[in-house]
């Protein structure tokens, strides 16, 4: 028996499209953190069996240039005297690297956010990162890695429903209630690769990455999963671009449907190679994550501020 309504079950709100906003409540806006309990959040402590841990936080210069436009960070140093020194940052967008993104950061349709919030609410602060700043993010993650099985993270290859099964049960797991799912494509690595000219040159061109298929299969198979969230080294998490077909796109972009819908926080740009080479070797794709997200009001993104434990 599971503490939350089946997929299938869940209320329509047109088109076929199926929301969770009143799962946790009319004022919930943490969206399925709240499957994060306490009890689960012990259960996954047993996961640390070592004491080692991972930073899965891309430096935040190291995407350089910044992709869909975004401006580029500029640090600021002031000295005082001769022993104090203090920087800021100009231009800092929290969604240039490692990152979070709010629910209030993509609508599901015009002024409609998670939750059914206008505009003006989010606007106000509703839906905004501060709500699980101020909650924190700690439990099982598990880490799926379709990486050997991507072409080219550079393209626009989906990842289906099936594949991450398969990767599940390669690696004898299953994604349970409050879990934070994690998709390795191998997108971060591959770009570590690219020299300062070619950098330059990817950032001048449309962003196309490999990612999680855009239909209701996999919105079904991640609501039914119990997944938290999800969180991928990716730029976008999902294929990008979709398909150009609306009929064929009828579920949008995942964006639309996981943050504005299902209430699914996403991660992107997360750096997991460190982490992924040390589950290769051990076997083992499950960690304890923890999250320490900005406590900035009606903020629509963070930095991601993840760590993982083995």
């Amino acid at each position: 028996m599971t503490d939350f309504t089946p997929y299938d079950e869940l209320p329509v709100i047109r088109d076929g499209l199926r929301v969770g906003w009143f799962e946790n409540g009319p004022d919930d806006q943490a969206g399925r953190f709240a499957l994060q309990t306490p009890e689960r959040i012990k259960a996954a402590l047993e996961l640390v069996r070592e004491g080692r841990m991972f930073s899965l936080n891309a430096d935040i210069d190291l995407i350089d240039p910044p992709l869909f436009g975004r401006m580029a960070s500029q640090r600021v140093v002031s000295d005082y005297g001769a022993l104090v020194r203090d920087d800021y940052l100009d231009h800092f967008n929290p969604q240039a690297a490692s990152q979070w993104d709010a629910l209030g950061h993509v609508a599901f349709a015009s002024n409609t956010f998670y939750g059914g919030r206008s505009r003006a609410e989010i606007d106000a602060g509703a839906d905004g990162i501060q709500h699980l700043a101020r909650r924190g993010v700690a439990g099982r993650a598990v880490l799926v890695d379709v990486e050997p099985a991507i072409d080219d993270p550079f393209s626009a290859q989906p990842i289906s429903v099936a594949d991450v099964r398969e990767c599940l049960d390669s690696a004898d797991l299953v994604l349970g209630a409050g879990d934070v799912l994690i998709v390795n494509t191998g997108y971060l690595r591959r770009y570590t690769q690219l020299n300062p000219a070619q950098k330059i040159e990817f950032a001048r061109q449309p962003v196309v990455c490999a990612g999680l298929e855009r239909s209701e299969d996999m919105l079904r198979f991640l609501w039914d999963s119990g997944a938290s969230a999800v969180a991928s080294d990716n730029p976008a998490l999902e294929v990008w671009p979709g398909s150009t077909d609306p009929a064929a796109d009828r579920w949008q972009y995942l964006h639309r449907s996981l943050l504005g819908l299902l209430g699914l926080h996403i991660g992107e740009f997360w750096w997991l190679a460190d982490l992924v080479d040390a589950c290769r070797v051990d076997g083992r794709f499950e960690v304890f994550l923890t999250s320490a997200p900005l406590n900035i009001t009606g903020g629509a993104s963070s930095t991601a501020n993840a760590l993982a434990f083995k």
